[in-house]
């Protein structure tokens, strides 16, 4: 995988990332980001190419190189600004504020400086059928590397509300299923973003929360997404 990314983003493009409250509050206090090691994600064509049965014309089976497969990391950011369904998909209200999720943004530029020391990728999701995706075969043993990091970057057409930008680092030396990168500083998020569904009450402990890691109140709103504003409509007698 080359530092260079295959697919030049702008380094003024804003990205957006909903995380779960507990692991950001745990992030700022040790001025971190966070990488899950690929395959442990849930969706099952996730690490497709690493799962499929590899032979040669002589029928010799060829095995998925685990090594490969465990030494990437990916994080998964998205260019959707406000989106209802991701609001749904990954904060949780019910039990406490700490399940709730918090929309944080930063820019691609930022993303490559934090990362300028690792040997990364970075580029937009690219949705396909899944007959499609199924497709997609190495024609040589030669192939194989490249087919197996840019599966990283494929997923079904059913999960295109994401509007996924991904970052994926390989890292051979590291054993745990979370890579940390650290040394990140405040000013590496721009804004941080509220559920739109928060009462009041839970609105103001999310914020004396962040607050209390020097996120500055200015960096702090809650989503307007279900704001509704009442205007007054004019009509003839």
């Amino acid at each position: 995988m080359e530092k260079v990314q295959s697919c030049e983003l702008d380094d003024s493009i804003v990205v957006y990332q909903y995380i779960k409250l507990e692991y950001l509050i745990k992030n700022l206090a040790s001025h971190q980001i966070v990488f899950n090691r690929i395959s442990k994600w849930e969706d099952v064509y996730e690490n497709y190419a690493f799962k499929e049965l590899f032979q040669l014309k002589d029928g010799t089976p060829i095995h998925a190189d685990d090594k490969m497969r465990n030494r990437l990391y990916g994080q998964c950011l998205t260019a959707a600004g406000e989106s209802d369904a991701m609001w749904r998909i990954y904060s949780h209200l019910k039990t406490s504020v700490n399940d709730s999720a918090v929309r944080v943004s930063t820019t691609i530029g930022k993303i490559r400086t934090a990362l300028k020391d690792q040997n990364y990728d970075i580029r937009p999701i690219i949705y396909l059928p899944q007959v499609e995706i199924e497709k997609f075969t190495p024609l040589r043993v030669q192939d194989l590397e490249s087919f197996f990091r840019n599966s990283s970057f494929y997923k079904r057409i059913e999960f295109i509300h994401e509007q996924e930008i991904r970052v994926v680092i390989e890292n051979e030396s590291h054993t745990d299923d979370l890579l940390p990168i650290h040394d990140i500083s405040l000013g590496f998020y721009d804004e941080y973003v509220l559920d739109p569904r928060l009462t009041g009450e839970q609105e103001a402990t999310i914020k004396e929360m962040l607050e209390l890691e020097e996120v500055s109140p200015d960096k702090i709103r809650k989503s307007e997404l279900y704001k509704f504003n009442v205007k007054t409509i004019k009509i003839s007698d």
